[in-house]
């Protein structure tokens, strides 16, 4: 799913370790074929023993070659062929060679399927990438999908099940945004079910921050705000120029005046310009304030520089820290 909105919130971010890459299979498109990408796989590949890399090896008369983690660009060996339209149908999704280089090592891990049913396996996961660069964590499955993929237990499990493939109410993850997608929801709702802070200094707050506002804030941001500050997860979203960048302003504000140290705001934007414009955003409205209280000028001396939300995603908060920081997440997603 897209979205043209843009969204303004509190966020609790989950973090997942990567897996360790020991081999490579590179499947062959031709002599005068080059690989662009090290493409890199997770486990033994079909035919070859742990611990060893041979140049060759034959799993149901194809033939595969392996190579050590650095020599990615070395041709030693003809290779089975991706299937005639995968690359086209991913470079249409804005998707490159290690998305179908992951569909056709899916098919090769696939025993016990026939040619024609590995070419269906292997579409399928490539649709299922697709879906997943258009904002979808699943993709819901027809009842002749459902059936292929049960012929293959070793690549699809259940929830719980440490599988790369997990099928949960008719819906295909990947198991690691399944798991990812969990731990989220389960952060979130352990954070909302904390108490909120008292509705009546949330009101006082927003009143306040209204009448020393410049421009002064619509009934409907006053609103928005008042929302946000009283609950732990609160998602403001809406179209340029309604006022985003306002709100998130008198967010910080209320933060402030309602006990949140100013070092501890965390603010964050899609792209570094996009950071860069939202600091300048907030130093012209604390310069605009007509009367400017302590902890305006607080929170003009110590709020931290937004930064771009892959560097807060890539940070993990100090445990100490990490209940009480309030990130305020200025998205625009196409």
């Amino acid at each position: 799913m897209r979205f043209r909105l843009c969204l303004l919130g509190i966020v609790v971010f989950g973090f997942h370790g990567g897996p360790s890459f020991r081999a490579l299979v590179l499947p062959n498109h031709g002599s005068d074929y080059k690989p662009r990408h090290d493409a890199r796989v997770s486990g033994t590949p079909p035919g070859l023993r742990s611990g060893t890399l041979p140049t060759a090896s034959h799993e149901n008369g194809r033939r595969f070659t392996a190579v050590s983690l650095g020599a990615a660009r070395q041709r030693l060996a003809p290779a089975a062929a991706y299937p005639p339209g995968l690359l086209s149908q991913l470079r249409d999704a804005d998707l490159g060679e290690e998305e179908a280089f992951l569909a056709w090592q899916m098919g090769q891990l696939a025993s016990g399927i026939g040619e024609a049913e590995r070419r269906d396996l292997v579409a399928l996961v490539a649709r299922s990438l697709i879906s997943g660069s258009q904002g979808s964590t699943r993709m819901q499955l027809a009842a002749a999908e459902r059936s292929l993929l049960d012929k293959v237990p070793a690549l699809v499990g259940v929830p719980g099940e440490r599988k790369p493939l997990i099928i949960e109410g008719g819906f295909l993850y990947y198991q690691r945004i399944l798991a990812c997608e969990t731990r989220l929801a389960a952060a979130i709702r352990e954070r909302t079910a904390l108490p909120g802070p008292d509705p009546r200094a949330v009101r006082a707050v927003v009143a306040e921050i209204a009448a020393s506002s410049s421009p002064r804030l619509s009934d409907e941001q006053q609103a928005a705000v008042a929302a946000a500050l009283g609950r732990r997860l609160a998602v403001i979203s809406g179209g340029p120029g309604t006022g985003k960048t306002t709100i998130a302003l008198a967010l910080a504000r209320g933060l402030v005046r309602m006990g949140l140290p100013a070092r501890d705001l965390a603010l964050a934007a899609p792209t570094g310009k996009a950071a860069n414009r939202l600091q300048e955003s907030f130093q012209a409205g604390l310069g605009a304030l007509p009367a400017p209280s302590p902890e305006d000028r607080a929170l003009q001396s110590a709020c931290p520089q937004p930064r771009p939300c892959t560097a807060c995603w890539a940070t993990r908060p100090q445990p100490a820290a990490f209940c009480t920081t309030r990130i305020i997440v200025w998205l625009r997603r196409r």
